[in-house]
């Protein structure tokens, strides 16, 4: 599992960016959320750790199975 913090949404289109400590942004979907995470407004500088997967399309990186950080 990876840590990062809810760095950008963009609530029209359901999907956001994680920021990683010490990497690049990772793209996320709404539906890669937890149950416990409502997307809006308030999951922005939120502390989540999620998975990372590749895109079978195009081989980048998107983050899975994201949750709170405890």
């Amino acid at each position: 599992m990876h840590t990062g913090t809810v760095k950008a949404l963009n609530l029209d289109r359901g999907f956001g960016f994680i920021s990683p400590f010490g990497d690049k942004d990772v793209f996320f979907h709404i539906t890669a959320l937890s149950h416990e995470l409502e997307f809006n407004e308030q999951l922005q500088g939120r502390l989540v750790t999620f998975q990372l997967d590749r895109n079978a399309r195009d081989g980048r990186p998107h983050a899975t199975n994201i949750e709170p950080a405890t």
